[in-house]
């Protein structure tokens, strides 16, 4: 027996390719590499285009260095939830100070093509980086309290634009990128976009993310002013500060991310990149016996080059 595997990436046959997976007792194993792997020690992801290192409750992330460059341009993301507290009393929670105990991140899967990790927890493949966040709203006891906002966001440090090439931000609303500089921009508020592309002189990265399960009134949010800002988390400067904010979100909801990692670029390839990861190609697997083929989905990581 074996399996062809058909890669249909659309529908005419020029899109079409095909493998096929045998097996056999007296067949070795001679692929050695590994595309992405997870050190326990320093609770970081280690892929072949990125590393991604974690905050101390695993609620988001503290570090980017981008294809090899060992240039950390990440402060971190950030999370804010707007309450008011007992009718009057204004509150906003960040990520630091969320409710929730600190995990270490534990892998389900640590395999050659895809990390997999659990409850707060997401996947890694050599190029690309998906967070998927269970989040619930904090209780609030006293009468009169309620969730009025909250925020999402990827913000920058002080490495990604000390470089002589120009870092910038570009989304699905804007036609002409922003540098990325410390000095504030005009960007649109809204749709929240499809997509984001920050291309730095490590490399371009292409963020996604899926709000459907937020509710509320939902906007775009962009903020690039190096000011120190004393009630900010992380550095208290905002480079690039970018994602999404929520007035009147749901209690719980998920939150899905995705970072695809490429070469540097200038050029704008957001839209094709976020095409692809919102409608991959479909993989078929077809079972050769001597009865006839038996066709069966099944589910692969798909690894680019």
């Amino acid at each position: 027996e074996d399996i062809r595997i058909e890669l249909a990436a659309d529908a005419g046959e020029g899109g079409r390719r095909w493998a096929y997976l045998f097996h056999g007792s007296q067949l070795s194993r001679t692929f050695t590499g590994d595309y992405v792997h997870f050190s326990g020690a320093a609770q970081r992801v280690i892929a072949e285009r990125y590393q991604v290192g974690f905050l101390e409750n695993g609620l988001g992330l503290s570090e980017l260095r981008l294809n090899d460059s060992g240039i950390d341009i990440l402060d971190r993301t950030k999370i804010r939830v707007e309450a008011i507290v007992g009718f009057v009393f204004r509150r906003t929670f960040t990520e630091d100070d969320l409710p929730i105990e600190p995990e270490p991140i534990v892998p389900v899967k640590d395999g050659p093509v895809r990390l997999i990790w659990g409850e707060r927890g997401g996947f890694a493949y050599g190029s690309l980086f998906q967070l998927h966040t269970s989040i619930q709203m904090p209780e609030l006891p006293l009468p009169g309290s309620s969730i009025k906002g909250f925020r999402f966001s990827w913000d920058f440090n002080d490495q990604a634009v000390a470089t002589t090439t120009p870092t910038v931000y570009l989304d699905a609303n804007m036609t002409e990128p922003v540098v990325i500089d410390g000095q504030p921009d005009d960007v649109p508020t809204e749709p929240v976009p499809a997509w984001r592309q920050i291309s730095h002189a490590t490399g371009t990265i292409i963020v996604t993310a899926d709000v459907s399960s937020l509710g509320g009134t939902q906007s775009n949010y962009y903020k690039d002013d190096a000011t120190l800002d004393p009630d900010d988390t992380g550095d208290g400067r905002s480079y690039g500060d970018n994602g999404f904010a929520v007035e009147g979100p749901n209690t719980s909801f998920t939150l899905d991310s995705g970072l695809l990692v490429l070469p540097p670029t200038t050029e704008n390839v957001g839209a094709a990149y976020a095409g692809l990861l919102a409608a991959p190609p479909a993989f078929i697997a077809t079972l050769q016996t001597p009865a006839g083929p038996l066709q069966r989905r099944v589910y692969l990581p798909l690894v680019r080059r």
